[in-house]
């Protein structure tokens, strides 16, 4: 039986119940086998996610697990927020006004995420995405506050039955 508010099972249960407190481990211990367990990650990406996880090894594996690695669409919008390039902007759009909303929602759900983690890497957190911290050193927080309220502005639309190109469109429009 797990329970993070033991007072509000009932005390005959919590009368037969062994209580065992669970803790995170030693910072040291969970650096070495996430230094064992993902070799390629940069020390950046290890103290983020040690931080984030709170000192579990399982939610910080989780955390590298989901790292960067992203799709091409999502590889060219990063580069072209960050290094303010509206025709390589333009371009991925444009390539992506094919897609089905089922494969449209998810990239833009990625994209949010990216511009949600640049943020908290902006008021001074360590984040795992290695994307986020490019957008948070090349755009001021107010830049990315934009771009992520677009976006998600543009998933509200896409699952309110809007086109994908008509979405694509307006995203080129508001994040050049």
């Amino acid at each position: 039986l797990l329970s993070n508010n033991p007072e509000m099972l009932l005390p005959t249960v919590r009368s037969r119940a062994t209580e065992l407190r669970l803790q995170g481990l030693p910072r040291e211990v969970l650096r070495m086998q996430l230094q064992k367990d993902f070799p390629q990650a940069d020390e950046e990406s290890l103290e983020a996610a040690m931080d984030r996880s709170g000192g579990y090894l399982g939610q910080a594996k989780t955390i590298l697990e989901q790292g960067d690695g992203v799709s091409e669409q999502t590889e060219n919008f990063l580069n072209a927020f960050a290094h303010k390039d509206a025709v390589l902007l333009t371009t991925t759009l444009v390539a992506m006004e094919r897609l089905n909303r089922d494969k449209l929602l998810p990239e833009l759900t990625v994209w949010a995420e990216h511009l949600q983690q640049a943020l908290v890497c902006r008021s001074g957190s360590k984040v795992a995405l290695k994307g986020a911290r490019d957008l948070a050193a090349a755009r001021s927080s107010a830049e990315l506050l934009s771009a992520l309220r677009c976006v998600q502005k543009s998933m509200d639309y896409l699952q309110g039955n809007v086109s994908g190109a008509a979405i694509c469109g307006y995203l080129t429009w508001q994040l050049r």
